[in-house]
């Protein structure tokens, strides 16, 4: 049944309408992947491999497709609160559920502070699939003429990485290395000493060396031969370059490789899904819970979540927040949570 909507009038005119920065028209040419789009950020003028993360980003959106969609399933477990306080422009977070016992394609949509919305609608979540994790916005919102439901629709890119902060505590991940189910090495045994109760670095660890530790880290607990076949994986997924900016190889930016989770919360698992190649600005985000404050490091973290997801400083904050309480819960519930480094 198709619903009709109207848009009341509020004194802030961003509450029902839609906001001033729409995603790049969908009149402009895109492309059928990522990669396609990657092969063609390539070949740009070379000055565009000199340039900033955001600037890449920007052509590399320019490049790809966005889509809008209707959120569905706003009706139910108390949802319609939640929706009824969203505005146009508001960052949404979308997260694959693959363990929905009702669609194994679902997509959860939430607030940065993890305040559950909806879901995006089975026929297109298959275009949502490509990513565990991606950002959006909110295009509008309104309430129903019919019904007085509440509902909102909103835009992400589909094919397109986005930087977000991981708050997988490491300590999970070597104490199963400790139990000899992984592959452990000395590496790991004294980067482990580095680590505070939290889950997090202590303060003896320069925050510089937050990326190359936690990289070493993971390396140590996975077999040399699954590892190479997860960076050989990487690469070819990325083109060689970064999946979130499209910076191409040989640019101003050192790349990196980070680990990308997926957490079910039904089987209390954590599983390896894979890992990405992102540049150095993107690396210093994912572990943005481990960098030290007051920092350059930490201040490159901010700012990449500002200028490539379009955010304000107190998105930013809202999603580190919720970072942080999350990382809280799993060094509280440890025990609780078993960690699956197979990528199978």
């Amino acid at each position: 049944m198709n619903l009709n909507f109207t848009f009341k009038y509020s004194q802030s005119l961003r509450r029902y309408c839609f906001p001033l920065c729409h995603p790049p028209s969908r009149s402009i040419q895109y492309f059928p992947s990522a990669h396609h789009a990657r092969t063609q950020l390539s070949a740009l003028a070379t000055v565009s491999a000199l340039e900033s993360p955001l600037y890449l980003r920007k052509t590399y959106e320019a490049l790809s497709h966005w889509e809008l969609v209707k959120l569905a399933g706003v009706t139910f477990d108390g949802r319609q609160e939640n929706v009824k306080d969203l505005s146009p422009g508001q960052p949404v977070m979308l997260l694959r559920e693959p363990w929905n016992p009702y669609d194994s394609e679902a997509v959860r949509v939430e607030t940065l502070s993890g305040q559950q919305l909806g879901y995006i609608p089975r026929d297109h979540n298959n275009m949502f699939q490509v990513h565990e994790i991606l950002f959006g916005h909110v295009q509008s919102v309104g309430q129903s003429v019919e019904t007085d439901n509440w509902g909102a629709k909103v835009s992400a890119y589909p094919l397109l990485m986005s930087p977000f902060i991981s708050p997988l505590p490491s300590q999970l991940y070597l104490n199963k290395a400790d139990q000899g189910i992984c592959n452990t090495s000395s590496v790991e045994r004294e980067a482990s000493t580095s680590l505070s109760e939290e889950g997090g670095l202590s303060e003896q660890v320069e925050s510089k060396d937050v990326v190359s530790l936690y990289t070493a880290m993971l390396q140590s607990a996975i077999a040399p031969q699954h590892w190479q076949r997860l960076v050989e994986e990487a690469r070819a997924r990325g083109g060689g370059g970064c999946e979130v900016t499209g910076a191409p190889p040989g640019s101003a930016t050192y790349l990196d490789v980070v680990p990308i989770w997926q957490y079910n919360e039904e089987l209390h698992t954590i599983q390896l899904m894979r890992l990405a190649v992102v540049c150095r600005e993107v690396s210093l985000t994912h572990y943005g819970l481990d960098l030290l404050p007051s920092t350059p490091e930490r201040e490159v973290a901010i700012s990449t979540l500002r200028s490539i997801n379009d955010w304000s400083d107190d998105d930013v904050q809202e999603h580190w927040d919720h970072a942080r309480h999350q990382r809280e819960l799993l060094v509280l519930q440890k025990d609780m949570w078993s960690v699956d480094l197979s990528t199978s």
